[in-house]
């Protein structure tokens, strides 16, 4: 039992903490709290992480597996409305790159995130194969100058969008942490751009995650179209604190 409330106590650590921003990122970000702000939020991998932590008599196991979801689940445009749902009650003027934008140009803008996220990736997870770990802090604190950013960036601006909220994560996470509980995560960096500049003013690793009783079984993350799957990331989300985050409190 102590296992599981040390991982629980981690949790609420990862949903709740966060390091606050530098006395140059307060001053950069202010105007954010009444500018317009467009969102997206993008998947590099479609897969799920499995890890199960079996208890043994005198150990502890760890079983792994993976989960291609791409032909039953496309999550970019879902995650980004969470994100943007969440903002807005928390009355910032948000939108989703979805709703101002053509398809095609954020599709090349995500698929080139893609490619620099995995080419940059800071190293092998050190227990699911073929699963990257995100890059280091040192990549998202400079914006994207490729051909295919600097196009969503033109539009958005020509929409007199001021800042670009941009979040990446590798993959998610379904963990069975025992006593039949399973998580739902994912780790995504976020960093808010200024299109007026091309700077990145605010930079910073967040976490999402959402715990239910199932019994200990990761399979059901898979049932009735991902279901669970996308409930558990929806709330995660939901329970994000931008005014927090961004030191407006």
């Amino acid at each position: 039992m102590k296992t599981l409330s040390l991982y629980l106590l981690a949790l609420l650590f990862l949903s709740g903490c966060a390091i606050g921003p530098t006395e140059a990122e307060r001053e950069a970000i202010k105007p954010v709290r009444s500018a317009k702000i467009a969102v997206n939020y993008s998947l590099a991998a479609k897969r799920i992480n499995y890890t199960e932590t079996l208890y043994r008599v005198l150990w502890l196991e760890t079983k792994t597996s993976s989960q291609d979801f791409s032909g039953i689940w496309s999550p970019d445009q879902e995650i980004t409305t969470h994100v943007t749902t969440t903002l807005r009650k928390q009355n910032f003027g948000a939108d989703s790159v979805y709703e101002v934008v053509s398809p095609s140009v954020i599709e090349a803008a995500n698929r080139r995130t893609t490619r620099d996220v995995t080419n940059n990736a800071s190293g092998a997870h050190p227990q699911i194969a073929g699963t990257k770990l995100i890059p280091y802090e040192a990549f998202f604190k400079k914006a994207p100058t490729s051909a295919e950013f600097l196009a969503l960036a033109e539009d958005l601006k020509k929409k007199n969008y001021r800042y670009f909220l941009e979040l990446t994560a590798m993959d998610l996470y379904g963990t069975a942490i025992g006593y039949g509980m399973v998580t739902v995560a994912a780790n995504p960096h976020a960093r808010v751009i200024d299109l007026q500049t091309n700077e990145v003013i605010w930079s910073q690793q967040l976490s999402h995650q959402e715990l239910y009783q199932l019994g200990g079984d990761l399979k059901k993350l898979e049932e009735n179209s991902m279901s669970k799957t996308k409930e558990g990331v929806g709330a995660g989300i939901g329970r994000w604190d931008f005014m927090s985050l961004w030191n407006f409190k």
